[in-house]
C-alpha cells in the first residue's frame, strides 16, 4: 500500500485579520512635508517667471528707445528765428548716463518737393561751445516726423546736434544758427529731448 501524501489537498492558509482593512493613514508631518514642497516648487517657478519676464521688459525698453526720433521728454523748448544766433541751456544731473538731442523743428514751405536748412550747433558743460555744421533735406536721416500740409507746406523736426555724457551739476551752454538753402521757414523753435536706456542707467 502507498502511503505518499503527494496527493493530498492541503488545508488553507489561516484568514489575514488584515485582509480588507483602509490602508494606514498619512502622518501629519507627511503632509506638511508634501505641502511644503509644493508650495517651494511653486515659489521657485513664480521666481524664474519673475526673472523672465523682467529680462523681457528691459529689453523691451532698450530696443523700445530709438536714436532717430524724438522721446517725450522734451527738457527744453524755445522760438528761434533764421539767420540769427540763437542759445539755450540744460542739465542733466540724473542717474549716471543720458543722451540730449537738439531738434530744430521748422514750420515751412518746400521748394519744388524738397526743403534745405544748414548751419551749426554746439554745447559744453564747460567754456565756449565748439560749433557742429549741419545740412539736412527731407528725405535725409535724421529728420522725424515730417508732415506734409495743404500748398507745399510741411512740419517737421531736424536734429542738428546730439550729446550722451554722465550726470552732472554743471549745465551745457549751448550756441547755434540756422538758414534756409532751399524753400522758406515761416515758424521755428529748438527742442531739447532727452532719451536713457537700462543699460545707460545701469552704467558705472
Amino acid at each position: 500500500m502507498d502511503n505518499n501524501n503527494s496527493g493530498t489537498i492541503a488545508p488553507p492558509p489561516p484568514p489575514n485579520p488584515n485582509a480588507g482593512a483602509p490602508p494606514p493613514a498619512e502622518s501629519k508631518s507627511g503632509k506638511v512635508l508634501k505641502t511644503l514642497a509644493i508650495v517651494g516648487c511653486l515659489g521657485f517657478l513664480g521666481c524664474i517667471l519673475s526673472v523672465c519676464g523682467g529680462i523681457g521688459y528691459l529689453f523691451y525698453l532698450e530696443e523700445s528707445v530709438t536714436y532717430g526720433e524724438p522721446t517725450e521728454d522734451e527738457i527744453v523748448k524755445k522760438k528761434v528765428k533764421m539767420e540769427e544766433p540763437f542759445d539755450f541751456d540744460f542739465t542733466w544731473n540724473g542717474v549716471n548716463y543720458a543722451g540730449h538731442d537738439v531738434w530744430l523743428v521748422i514750420e515751412g514751405k518746400r521748394d519744388g518737393d524738397d526743403f534745405e536748412v544748414e548751419g551749426a550747433v554746439g554745447c559744453s558743460r564747460y567754456g565756449d561751445p565748439s560749433p557742429r555744421t549741419f545740412k539736412l533735406a527731407l528725405k535725409d536721416y535724421g529728420v522725424a516726423r515730417y508732415k506734409k500740409t495743404k500748398k507745399g507746406k510741411f512740419t517737421a523736426w531736424f536734429k542738428v546736434y546730439d550729446e550722451y555724457s554722465r550726470a552732472r551739476s554743471t549745465p551745457y551752454t549751448c550756441k547755434g544758427v540756422a538758414k534756409a538753402t532751399k524753400g522758406s521757414v515761416s515758424k521755428a523753435r529748438v527742442v531739447v529731448t532727452r532719451r536713457q536706456r537700462p543699460s545707460d542707467f545701469l552704467s558705472f
